[in-house]
């Protein structure tokens, strides 16, 4: 994964815009926490698709804390993932202080009713 994060910050530095599609690579919550610590300074990304990889509640926390600060992501798919409604939680609050935001895709994941209450308050 680090090697695909490398790339992706080579292009971006090449490219005003940049969609990051890292959909099956096995990424996991610590592979995450390394990605949103690159992301947390490019304001490039806009479309960040996760979709399909080993990411748990733990890995959607560090991308809760980007999501709150980000300026440029408008699309996340972070679908067919281990997210849980305690994950579902976390997302709810970052939506909640982030204006740029316009599409996030929880599709087959772990999440209840309940989980989809707190992403519609």
């Amino acid at each position: 994964y680090k090697k695909a994060i490398e790339w992706y910050l080579k292009s971006a530095n090449e490219k005003s815009t940049l969609d990051l599609d890292l959909c099956y690579y096995q990424i996991d919550d610590e592979a995450v926490k390394y990605l949103c610590d690159v992301l947390n300074t490019n304001e490039s990304t806009k479309i960040l698709n996760l979709c399909g990889n080993k990411i748990s509640d733990k890995g959607v926390q560090y991308i809760a804390e980007l999501i709150k600060l980000n300026t440029s992501i408008i699309d996340l798919d972070l679908s067919h993932c281990d997210i849980s409604d305690q994950g579902a939680h976390y997302l709810a609050e970052a939506i909640s202080q982030n204006k740029t935001l316009q599409k996030l895709d929880l599709g087959s994941c772990d999440i209840s009713d309940k989980g989809a209450h707190y992403l519609a308050e």
